[in-house]
């Protein structure tokens, strides 16, 4: 019989366990706001492997460092099922839990009237038709704001211009969270001309061009023709005037009475059409 009496040596490693700590969640609005649920890993040897539920489902994500965080608008509670090292060791250590609230927002609708309105009655009526909101911000579009705290209210608001305007609501739910609504407001131009019927182009500095005063339109075409037919004048410009001059040359027109002619669209798609007599004074 033989015996080898030659030392063996064995060598036993022992790793610590990975312990593990969930944090975070909160409560967040329906709006794609996320809360964070953070799984903080100590001891162990990382990488790490993690299982966990958030809600009804199971999830499980590998190759994670110390601290893994997800960002989530998913609502439920959030716990951990198990957790394994790089060494195959299991965590026993496992401690917290997340549960993230989903606050639905506050539902927002708005109307208005008259609409369209025009600049000669601005008055516009606002009515908050919202429902689920403590308080709410106003901003009409043209600067002016106004808080208010009631609900369902009416109010109204004056515009000093023609314009487009983008007016909102913003309302507040008793949870903090916030829903817009908007309303674009339409104050049109009133049509309105104006045709003088001579004017005395002598550069005196006082009525030396004739030129008629439009608003509220969308086209324009001004002529002016002399007692024989031939046109002297012709812009479709609304600011742009006659000075007296033929076909805006040097040489000024005779003393007496020229016919205008003026085609325009107005601001609601109406074709109109104005012709006279204007006299040149010298």
């Amino acid at each position: 019989t033989c015996i080898d009496d030659t030392p063996q040596t064995i060598i036993i490693t022992s790793h610590p366990l990975p312990e593990i700590v969930l944090s975070g969640g909160g409560s967040i609005c329906a709006d794609g706001s996320t809360a964070d649920i953070i799984f903080t890993t100590s001891s162990g040897t990382p990488p790490y492997s993690l299982s966990y539920s958030a809600g009804l489902n199971s999830n499980f994500v590998s190759n994670l460092g110390n601290i893994y965080t997800i960002a989530t608008n998913q609502a439920g509670v959030y716990t951990i099922q198990d957790v394994t090292d790089s060494k195959g060791c299991k965590a026993t250590a496992i401690n917290g839990s997340a549960f993230v609230n989903i606050n639905p927002l506050p539902e927002v609708n708005i109307t208005a009237y008259p609409q369209p309105a025009n600049i000669l009655n601005p008055l516009i009526y606002f009515i908050d038709q919202s429902i689920l909101h403590i308080n709410g911000v106003w901003d009409f579009g043209d600067g002016d704001t106004l808080s208010t705290t009631s609900l369902n209210n009416k109010i109204n608001h004056t515009y000093s211009d023609t314009g487009t305007y983008q007016v909102s609501l913003s309302i507040q739910s008793d949870s903090g969270c916030i829903n817009v609504a908007w309303q674009t407001i339409i104050i049109s131009p009133v049509f309105t001309i104006y045709i003088p019927n001579a004017f005395t182009p002598n550069n005196d500095l006082y009525n030396d061009y004739f030129l008629p005063i439009v608003d509220g339109i969308n086209e324009y075409e001004f002529n002016i023709y002399d007692r024989s037919g031939n046109r002297v004048f012709n812009t479709d410009k609304t600011n742009v005037s006659w000075d007296g001059k033929m076909n805006n040359e040097t040489e000024y027109a005779d003393a007496g009475h020229y016919v205008y002619s003026i085609i325009l669209i107005d601001y609601n798609g109406k074709e109109r059409t104005y012709e006279g007599t204007v006299a040149l004074i010298r």
